[in-house]
């Protein structure tokens, strides 16, 4: 592009990225950065360092991400952490609170741990609940583009979320009665739940969460939290789940993004010393 320049595969290794990374030096000028197969990230405030070189890793541009687990103190400071799940006791309140086909969407979600702009793209033909192993396929993210981590990956659906998603698709026909774009969950006129800028996926839910009592702050987000700390505190299957199967289970590219769950996994072996566990969500 004219007037502007370019991140070189020359400059992207690893020395040049932790001396930027740790404000040794700078690349101000950057506005775009091309990689061999002609993949552009488009430069802008805040664009990590990791997500750079994740991506060059992802192109074959470099063989490991330098900067990987690098994180910089926010000098701002907060008063809360946005970042939630709900306990058992809170999802049995809110799935009670719940009835259909609310009660469907939300376990949908809840239990397949799919991302909200990727779950309102699932079409039909990637569902697979009728053999043993029931799947769903994730193909698509935000704004209709690649998944966050650049590619399709499969869910491998435990029991609960292979409940929901077939009693689901058996209300599904009434529910939205055309379905053009063959959707698993489209708005009751057919079309593309708005997911995108952080748009809700389901409007009546704040309605829910106060039905069940819940008044603290929950985002539609955070179902896919709980997901995932339910598996790796055992709340919802017998099996111990490791943080490399959680990992899979919600396609994140980068086991960085699952250990934040560690801490719930060495809860939950304390738990079964104990012989404590959580009462059964049903």
């Amino acid at each position: 592009m004219a007037g502007s320049s370019v991140l070189s595969t020359t400059a992207l290794n690893a020395s040049s990225a932790r001396s930027a990374f740790s404000g040794e030096s700078k690349i101000s000028s950057v506005t775009r950065l091309r990689f061999a197969s002609g993949t552009r990230t488009r430069w802008r405030p805040g664009l990590g360092w990791s997500i750079i070189c994740e991506a060059a890793v992802g192109e074959g541009l470099m063989t490991i991400n330098p900067v990987a687990g690098i994180r910089l103190r926010d000098r701002r400071g907060k008063t809360h952490d946005p970042w939630t799940y709900l306990d058992p006791d809170e999802q049995r309140a809110l799935l009670r609170a719940t009835s259909a086909p609310d009660r469907h969407i939300v376990e949908l979600a809840m239990y397949t741990g799919i991302r909200p702009s990727s779950l309102a793209r699932v079409r039909l033909e990637d569902v697979s609940v009728d053999g043993k192993d029931a799947r769903i396929t994730v193909r698509y993210g935000r704004d209709g583009g690649p998944t966050k981590n650049g590619r399709p990956y499969t869910v491998h659906l435990i029991p609960r979320a292979t409940k929901a998603v077939k009693s689901w698709l058996k209300l599904l026909p009434t529910y939205a009665r055309k379905n053009k774009h063959k959707l698993l969950l489209p708005l009751p006129d057919g079309t593309l739940r708005p997911t995108d800028n952080n748009r809700p996926f389901l409007d009546t839910c704040p309605e829910h969460l106060g039905a069940a009592k819940i008044k603290r702050p929950i985002r539609w987000y955070d179902l896919r939290h709980t997901c995932a700390s339910s598996l790796v505190s055992g709340w919802w299957t017998d099996a111990h789940w490791t943080l490399e199967m959680v990992r899979a289970y919600l396609g994140h590219k980068s086991r960085l993004s699952t250990e934040r769950y560690a801490h719930l996994g060495e809860l939950a072996m304390t738990q079964a010393a104990r012989g404590d566990r959580p009462r059964d969500l049903t």
